[in-house]
């Protein structure tokens, strides 16, 4: 028996199965909560300042821009068909923005900088910038929670929305900017 064992078994591979043993152990505790490897300290505490992670929304730090695009379109009726989309900004901002919808090639109101093409808002406002609106006579904003146009987005998102002039396909693209 100890001949066909030592046949089958190199040094190197009993060395190989003694180096696993080994290193299961100490695998699965760098793997738990105890870990207190440089790594692990080091990753815990590289979270950015102002997100909240697993314990709730993240909340986006004051001063902290988002920006993103949005395009919707329809096809009406009549004239006077409503289309909404949300926009989300993945974060919570601490109190609601004050809502800027700038219609293409409306002046940029105080709160709001840039163009369609780079959005920009002062801190606590979010700019919505309108690139195009085929067949549509009025683009806009409304809460996404209570759709009621016009009024103060959420601290979480707004809606935009688009009317139609006429029948027959119609639609509002752009961008949009808040800062926290």
């Amino acid at each position: 028996m100890n001949k066909l064992i030592h046949n089958r078994l190199s040094i190197a591979a009993i060395i190989a199965v003694v180096a696993l043993a080994i290193s299961i152990p100490a695998v699965s505790f760098s793997q738990g909560e105890g870990d207190r490897s440089k790594a692990a300290v080091a990753a815990k505490n590289s979270k950015p300042k102002g997100l909240k992670g697993d314990r709730g929304p993240l909340a986006l730090p004051t001063g902290v821009t988002l920006r993103g695009v949005f395009a919707l379109g329809g096809q009406a009726a009549a004239a006077g068909t409503l289309i909404r989309q949300p926009i989300s900004f993945g974060f919570t901002l601490a109190a609601e923005p004050v809502p800027h919808y700038i219609k293409f090639g409306d002046v940029v109101p105080a709160g709001c900088t840039g163009t369609p093409e780079a959005p920009g808002a002062a801190s606590g406002h979010l700019c919505i910038f309108e690139a195009g609106s085929p067949n549509s006579a009025t683009g806009g904003f409304s809460n996404p929670v209570t759709g009621v146009p016009n009024t103060t987005s959420t601290t979480f998102g707004a809606a935009v929305s688009a009317r139609s002039t006429a029948a027959g396909p119609f639609g509002i693209r752009g961008s949009w900017a808040v800062t926290g």
